[in-house]
């Protein structure tokens, strides 16, 4: 007959046994891309070594390149490393994650909403439900698969994290979840910067920075420019890959051409020259039609741009407050306004958002408690 001390520890023991006995599956292949890219590098590589887990494959895109950004994973016990090359969203990706999952795994980490249609137990990261929520910008065929995935998002997600309380709630207007939980967990923040850099550029300069979609509404930026190139002696600097802006929308070409040297294309960049360019612009503009978090601004709050003109949504306003001018991002005359206005004043002071204020390993523990809730 077993004390009741003897029959804790059993059953203590039991459930360690359980926990280390789990497999896990955790989708990396976008280590490398803007946006969700940064949160997979933010989260992945500090949490995994948190966990504890049987099995862990981790799926990338380069294995040798994966391991130099981050060699520590290689000495994990139980990792395996799956290369896969197939573009998200396609049949393919979905063929290779039936290979991937080949051997039984309890639990299928998708940091996005290019989830396996078919693995019966989920955890998923939203970021936002753009191809839903903005009809008018997305693809028949894009609205088609995004109906596919919440469909499975329902069906076999034992756990969801979202990036702010707006996604959450977009998420929820788009699929009933039941009783699955949803965890709202925004990003955490970068190191705050050290002693600004010297100018990069004898002209003052507007800054952007971001992927090249359409939401991004890169077109009303570009013709706010337009209306006040006699007003202001800026150029736009654009980060980002110029070739993709062109495809969102020809029409931009057209301001391209005749805006001539007043605008800029970098393209992708290294992460130290986007520091310099921060630190030197005079403002930073944020002019999404749509975002589930917005992460371009905060980085500029947080690196001291003087000035940060951002479009008045939902996502923008949960985080920034009142730390930024704001505009309507369906007008390009708005923002003109907004501009003229910023750059005629010297920079305000204003109370930093709290957002700044929360470190990136906030964010790695709270995912860590939600992977612990489900086993592991």
């Amino acid at each position: 007959m077993q004390t009741r001390r003897e029959q804790q520890d059993t059953l203590a023991c039991i459930a360690y046994n359980h926990v280390m006995n789990q497999s896990l599956i955790v989708d990396a292949r976008m280590s490398r891309s803007s946006g969700i890219g940064t949160y997979i590098r933010r989260v992945i590589p500090e949490l995994l070594p948190q966990l504890r887990f049987r099995k862990l494959r981790l799926l990338v895109r380069d294995r040798a390149l994966f391991l130099r950004d981050y060699p520590h994973l290689a000495q994990l016990p139980g990792i395996e490393f799956i290369e896969q090359s197939a573009r998200i969203y396609s049949l393919q990706e979905q063929i290779d994650f039936l290979r991937a999952s080949s051997g039984g795994f309890d639990l299928f980490w998708a940091p996005h909403l290019n989830l396996p249609w078919f693995h019966p137990a989920l955890l998923v990261t939203v970021h936002d439900t753009f191809h839903l929520s903005c009809r008018e910008l997305s693809a028949v065929h894009e609205r088609i698969y995004m109906r596919i995935a919440l469909r499975c998002l329902r069906r076999h997600a034992k756990a969801v994290i979202t990036v702010s309380e707006f996604a959450k709630s977009e998420l929820l207007r788009h699929v009933d979840l039941g009783s699955t939980p949803v965890h709202v967990v925004p990003h955490g923040c970068a190191e705050a910067a050290g002693p600004c850099a010297p100018a990069v550029s004898e002209v003052p300069y507007l800054l952007f920075v971001g992927n090249l979609k359409p939401h991004k509404n890169l077109k009303t930026l570009v013709k706010a420019v337009g209306l006040l190139r006699e007003q202001i002696p800026h150029q736009l600097w654009i980060v980002g890959d110029a070739a993709g802006l062109r495809r969102v929308d020809p029409e931009l070409e057209r301001y391209h051409r005749e805006l001539g040297d007043r605008i800029r294309f970098l393209g992708n960049i290294e992460d130290e020259r986007l520091q310099e360019l921060y630190r030197s612009c005079d403002a930073f503009i944020a002019p999404s039609i749509y975002e589930g978090y917005g992460l371009t601004p905060i980085e500029a709050l947080l690196k001291g741009v003087p000035r940060v003109i951002a479009s008045r949504i939902p996502a923008h306003q949960e985080f920034l407050g009142e730390s930024v001018t704001y505009f309507d991002p369906r007008s390009a005359e708005s923002l003109a306004g907004a501009l003229v206005r910023s750059m005629a004043a010297p920079p305000e002071i204003r109370k930093s958002p709290s957002i700044l204020e929360r470190a990136w390993s906030q964010s790695v523990e709270e995912h860590r408690r939600v992977l612990e809730e489900l086993g592991f």
